[in-house]
């Protein structure tokens, strides 16, 4: 190959590569668990991390854990993060700020630390949290094995995709992941979420998925659950098989929820824990639209959920 020959290769290549990372997608969306402290007070806190630096989450305090949790919200930018709280007031009947933190040198998500201001009566505590999770802040890219349908209405609207190829933080290829035959919608970015959803430290992939012209509840997820001794995500079907399409992880009660409504009134709430990727039903709850309902605990004894209390 003579030397214009190689210019033209080597331009040809750059541009490949050019297009390849320009379509990967970052994984900006994630749930980190922290641990702390709010002056000398103990606190379990999650925090949700949106794509539009806004965040959302919870917290309880370590001394008082089946208190109602106090709703968190704000945004959050390197090197700046404020989010204020709230909680229901039964004497005025709406909900009101009680709390506001504020963290000058946000770095990244492993430790956030600053003060947090009562703004019932402007008293101020330091506050420090850290992340239960490990390797918080890691970053992932993706891209989807996409094709158009057959269908043509379904065309319309969605690609068909039955796998993910993720990359890391420097868009090196890391793997591929086979799954289920699926939708997504053309003109939204893939729902995609780091989160811990059988808590045992690493960060899952969540990979939602789309149920074409379903009016209600028209998603699903795929949870592929980080191995840290191959150090790769598998799809783990167990999960969609056991609770179906939707279940959410409840990081306080390190718990997994799925919960059921037919907009009647009828309700319930079914809550595992989860041992070595086997899933334990702990408590159920249930609610009919006359106002009757049933609540029973369980404990996981010798591999089975046993029943310990019925009201």
């Amino acid at each position: 190959m003579n030397i214009k020959g190689i210019q033209i290769f080597f331009v040809l290549f750059s541009c490949l590569v050019s297009f390849s990372m320009l379509g990967q997608k970052a994984v900006e969306r994630r749930v980190i668990t922290y641990e702390g402290k709010i002056g000398s007070y103990p606190i379990r806190l999650y925090m949700e991390y949106m794509e539009s630096n806004s965040i959302y989450g919870h917290y309880t305090y370590k001394k008082y854990p089946n208190n109602e949790p106090i709703g968190i919200s704000g945004t959050y930018h390197k090197g700046d993060l404020r989010m204020g709280e709230e909680v229901y007031s039964f004497e005025s009947k709406k909900m009101i700020n009680t709390g506001l933190f504020t963290a000058k040198d946000f770095q990244n998500f492993d430790v956030v630390s600053g003060i947090w201001t009562n703004m019932l009566t402007s008293k101020q505590l330091d506050f420090e949290l850290i992340a239960v999770e490990k390797q918080p802040s890691v970053q992932y890219f993706y891209t989807l094995n996409t094709r158009e349908s057959d269908d043509s209405d379904i065309q319309k609207h969605y690609y068909e995709f039955d796998a993910i190829k993720l990359y890391d933080s420097n868009r090196k290829f890391l793997q591929e992941v086979e799954l289920p035959f699926s939708y997504c919608y053309k003109q939204e970015e893939l729902n995609t979420i780091l989160e811990d959803y059988n808590f045992d430290g690493y960060l899952d992939l969540v990979v939602y998925h789309r149920f074409p012209f379903q009016a209600r509840r028209d998603y699903g997820l795929y949870l592929l659950i980080y191995n840290p001794v191959s150090k790769k995500f598998d799809y783990q079907p167990q999960y969609r098989e056991e609770f179906g399409h939707y279940v959410r992880a409840d990081h306080l009660k390190e718990v997994l929820v799925v919960e059921t409504a037919d907009g009647r009134g009828n309700e319930s709430k079914y809550e595992y824990k989860v041992i070595d990727d086997n899933f334990y039903l702990v408590r159920y709850w249930s609610q009919t639209e006359f106002g009757d309902s049933e609540e029973i605990s369980y404990e996981v004894r010798d591999g089975k959920s046993v029943e310990i209390n019925r009201r």
